[in-house]
């Protein structure tokens, strides 16, 4: 009996050895596959704020690249209201030269029929002094 108590013993003691064996070895398992699993969580967590950071940092360019699309849009838009002022002003000035041009030419028109006028008064001047000298030495000679 003894014998058979001691075997049935040795066999439940090899059950419950080899259970607990199995449940260490799973409990070992299971710690391995949570240090894992951490290890992944970490990394994760890192990379996380890693993009956190590259997130900031472009959403921060953008920022800056909108405030200097901006300040050039403003600055083009000065600039084509300088150009339409320049154009207005040499517009201004190419009406102002026509009609300069104009004026003189007219000027110069009024000088030649002046001068021409001048040239038939000097031509009947001329005229009449002779008729006069013609007419006195007429006189002088009778």
């Amino acid at each position: 009996v003894q014998s058979l108590t001691g075997a049935v013993q040795g066999t439940a003691g090899d059950r419950y050895n080899s259970r607990g064996g199995d449940a260490k070895a799973d409990l070992e398992v299971k710690k391995e596959k949570l240090e894992v699993q951490a290890k992944k969580v970490q990394r994760l967590e890192a990379e996380l704020s890693g993009n956190r950071e590259q997130l900031e940092k472009l959403s921060s360019r953008i920022a800056e690249l909108h405030t200097e699309a901006h300040d050039k849009e403003l600055a083009a838009k000065r600039c084509e209201d300088e150009r339409m002022e320049l154009q207005r002003r040499l517009e201004a000035h190419q009406r102002g030269a026509a009609e300069a041009l104009g004026q003189k030419s007219d000027r110069q028109n009024q000088v030649e029929q002046a001068e021409r006028e001048l040239n038939e008064v000097r031509a009947a001047l001329s005229s009449l002094e002779e008729t006069a000298l013609a007419g006195s030495e007429d006189a002088e000679a009778a």
